[in-house]
Parts: C-alpha cells; sequence; structure tokens
C-alpha cells in the first residue's frame, strides 16, 4: 500500500517516524537526511515551520509495514548520534575552509590567474619534454 512507503525514497518505510508539525510519517534515515538541509523543513509539504522539526517512532505503521512485509523489513536507524556527527562534519569542513586561505593575506584574484597561467606553462613544458625526448623514428620512405 502507498501509506507504507516513504515519501522521499518511495520504497517501504524500514523504521517509520512520525513528524509532529505535519503528522506525515517518513523513514527515519530518510527523515534525518533531510532535516540536515533545511532543519525546518517538511519534505512532502515543503512547507517550513520556521524551527527545528521533532519526530517520534510511528508504532502502529511499523507493525503494520512488518505485519505485511514480514519481521525482516524492520531496520531500526540509530540517530542517537547522528546529529552530534553531522555537525562535527560540518565545523571541521569550516575549520579547513578557514584554514586554507590565511587571514592576514588580502583576496588576490590575480593570483589564481597566475596560478592556472603557471599550470599551462609547467603542462606546456612537459609536452615539449616529452617530443624532444622520444622523438619519431625515422622511416626509409
Amino acid at each position: 500500500p502507498e501509506e507504507f512507503l516513504c515519501p522521499i525514497s518511495l520504497s517501504p518505510m524500514n523504521d517509520p517516524v512520525l513528524l509532529h508539525q505535519s503528522g506525515h510519517s517518513y523513514d527515519k534515515a530518510y527523515l534525518c537526511i533531510s532535516l540536515l538541509s533545511q532543519h525546518d523543513l517538511d519534505p512532502k509539504t515543503n512547507v517550513r515551520y520556521g524551527t527545528t522539526l521533532s519526530y517520534t517512532n510511528n508504532l502502529v505503521l511499523r507493525h503494520l509495514i512488518m505485519h505485511q512485509y514480514g519481521p525482516f523489513i524492520y531496520k531500526p536507524f540509530d540517530d542517537s548520534n547522528f546529529w552530534q556527527q553531522q555537525q562535527q562534519q560540518r565545523q571541521n569542513i569550516m575549520n579547513n575552509n578557514n584554514n586554507n586561505r590565511h587571514n592576514d593575506e588580502p583576496y588576490d584574484p590575480d593570483r589564481f590567474v597566475w596560478r592556472a597561467i603557471g599550470c599551462g606553462l609547467v603542462a606546456l613544458a612537459i609536452v615539449f619534454l616529452f617530443l624532444f625526448a622520444y622523438p619519431p623514428p625515422e622511416t626509409d620512405v
């Protein structure tokens, strides 16, 4: 039945949860991934609630799905550490972006142009070295 399909993945839900704000059910893993990028957006209705969305296990739907597909369909998604890991990854990305550019150096777009020209010259030098190091064999005509 269509009620057993996650609106995000369009596949049977392995760990159904009920979104408090809208009352729609989702697979917990797919909802968590969606909430990472849009923490206040309902994925099905595209309604912004202005606050981080919350959810709870949908036990009734879980039992109905298990009755339809068998007990093997239930695969609980552990989200207890999920949010901390994602927050840590975001912080690491921000730190890496800040470390790549020195704060005491002003932004200079010409620097990238010169770097590209330098790379082109290096590539050209490699081509010429290859041509001179390995000349074509002489053939009798």
